[in-house]
């Protein structure tokens, strides 16, 4: 015991010594936790950095929150959970006829926020609120969120509507909506 009573007195007098080192380094393991929540975001922040980009019509950024890979694998799998990875590792992405794919599916999504842009006048989607949040297998998150999108017609007609929208994310990024 008398051991443990030295120990800890030596530890709480260097500390006391150096207390301006031991500050900065707390100051700096705080800041790094909170810059890594920031980076990493989670299946959260995907969502609504997906959203964002839809009410934006920004493509670049929109495919930016995407893993379209996933997208690919979880319609090769059926939308089974348990198939998912085993479908995501056998793609590969150098072979031409899964670029053809991706880039089919770039398009796509260039073409849905074209046709959002011509034919509305006004336009605009946001997470009004996350529902759920539910850890799957193999790293797929399902994230509920509340959905309000409102939107103006070239003729003045206004549409509001709120849904609740079912996203699957894997690896920060969202792959595909329910």
């Amino acid at each position: 015991m008398e051991k443990v009573k030295n120990v800890l007195a030596t530890v709480i007098a260097w500390i006391k010594a150096h207390v301006k080192l031991v500050a900065i380094i707390a100051a700096v393991v705080v800041v790094a936790i909170i810059v890594i929540s920031f980076v990493t975001g989670g299946p959260k922040r995907a969502v609504k950095s997906y959203i964002s980009a839809m009410n934006k019509g920004d493509i670049d950024k929109l495919v930016k929150t995407m893993d379209l890979k996933g997208t690919l694998a979880w319609t090769e799998c059926g939308g089974e959970e348990d198939d998912f990875i085993d479908a995501y590792e056998d793609i590969d992405e150098d072979d031409d006829e899964v670029k053809d794919q991706l880039k089919a599916a770039e398009e796509s999504l260039e073409s849905l926020l074209d046709n959002i842009d011509d034919n509305f006048e006004k336009y605009s989607i946001k997470v009004k609120k996350i529902k759920e949040v539910e850890k799957l297998d193999n790293g797929l998150y399902e994230v509920k969120a509340q959905i309000e999108t409102k939107s103006e017609n070239d003729d003045g007609d206004e549409e509001n509507s709120t849904d609740t929208t079912t996203f699957i994310v894997y690896k920060n990024k969202v792959v595909t909506m329910k």
